[in-house]
């Protein structure tokens, strides 16, 4: 199974493979994908494939406010197709909790908190 990859490679190539990345200055890679095993293959602008291998001791850090990096959409997340990261909500309350329910849905369930909350 190959999957087309988009971004930018850096990493500390091995002996065996630099010689073999050198080679490839001036030709054009036309496009990059990764194979089953986690391969990275060039596509270069000839059309000849050219396997470089795993790349390792890549590593992504953990995201943080400061820091770009990698998270994983856990429950009542979403991503949409351009990447941004919400919150999967709705506007009905149900006795399942199982998704966060608008401030709209909670003033249309039980009315005005504030107001309730005064009168007690």
């Amino acid at each position: 199974m190959n999957k087309k990859i988009d971004g930018v490679i850096e990493a500390v190539l091995k002996p065996s493979i630099s010689p073999s990345v050198y080679g490839l200055i001036g030709r054009g890679v036309s496009d990059i994908k990764s194979n089953d095993r986690g391969e990275i293959i060039f596509i270069m602008s000839d059309g000849t494939e050219i396997n470089i291998g795993n790349l390792t001791g890549l590593s992504l850090p953990h995201a943080s406010e400061d820091i770009l990096g990698g998270v994983k959409v856990g429950k009542n997340l979403k991503i949409d197709e351009t990447g941004i990261l919400s919150v999967d909500i709705t506007d009905k309350v149900s006795e399942d909790n199982t998704k966060p329910v608008t401030s709209g849905a909670v003033y249309t369930e039980v009315g005005n908190i504030e107001s309730l909350l005064k009168a007690l």
